[in-house]
């Protein structure tokens, strides 16, 4: 990944791993990065982009039981209007990853975005994005698209006190390495994310890196975005709970 200028992270009791190489494997991340909706997202069309990497295996046994988590991606709501939240989860029927969703007061207005992915490996690092068009919504891995839903309504609602998270939103671990995030003005298509980079361009709203690690310190509490839109003067995301930065087998933030 191709280094940048700015990638800044505050968390009291993460520590500086920039001298020393930290295994993925032996990593206890444990938290979140939060961002202010207003002004990184539009309703009304958009793309959100995530490359990481996931910490645990992805299709374990689980025997007699009927559902286990295994990672946290992000989550996003506004209040009294909608919820959403993205992760991958395995039935008995398998593995699933999606983008749940609601709609307040409307049980079937908002549906999931679920896609089985085959394949995937606890280690590697994957590219997803999640993109609406007024009701169209579409999920996509790598890429390639993998699922789509026409919903029922559209996403509505104030963003003055809106937070979009990335990982763990009740500060669990959400076992993933994330290296970038970014939020467009624009649900980006196929060709757009065929061979996507977490460069800024045209229809970028929000654009967070984490891959500098002589810029990662102890006592961080906050990131210096590569762009952000700073409505009330904001300058990056916050994080909430203890992020880790590792070299392997990517550089970037363990949540």
């Amino acid at each position: 990944m191709r280094s940048i200028s700015s990638a800044r992270r505050r968390t009291s009791g993460a520590f500086r791993c920039a001298a020393v190489v930290c295994l993925f494997a032996s990593v206890a991340g444990a938290g979140s990065i939060e961002y202010p909706a207003l002004g990184n997202v539009r309703l009304e069309e958009g793309t959100l982009e995530f490359w990481f990497t996931p910490t645990k295996e992805l299709y374990p046994d689980i025997g007699e039981s009927r559902y286990a988590g295994i990672f946290s991606l992000f989550s996003f709501a506004v209040e009294d209007h909608f919820s959403m939240g993205s992760g991958w989860g395995v039935r008995r029927d398998g593995a699933v990853f999606f983008v749940s969703m609601s709609a307040k007061g409307k049980p079937k207005a908002l549906l999931p975005v679920p896609s089985r992915i085959k394949g995937w490996k606890k280690g590697e690092k994957h590219h997803v994005a999640f993109t609406w068009r007024g009701n169209v919504m579409k999920l996509y891995a790598d890429g390639k698209q993998v699922s789509q839903r026409d919903q029922a309504t559209s996403l509505t609602g104030p963003l003055a006190d809106a937070k979009l998270i990335v990982g763990n939103r009740k500060g669990r671990s959400s076992h993933i390495i994330v290296h970038a995030f970014r939020s467009s003005s624009v649900a980006r298509d196929e060709a757009m994310l065929a061979k996507a980079e977490p460069e800024q361009d045209i229809y970028t709203l929000l654009l967070d890196r984490f891959d500098k690690p002589d810029e990662f310190g102890e006592k961080v509490a906050s990131t210096k975005a590569e762009q952000i839109g700073g409505f009330n003067g904001e300058t990056g995301g916050t994080v909430r709970g203890k992020a880790t930065f590792v070299e392997k087998p990517e550089t970037g933030l363990a949540l």
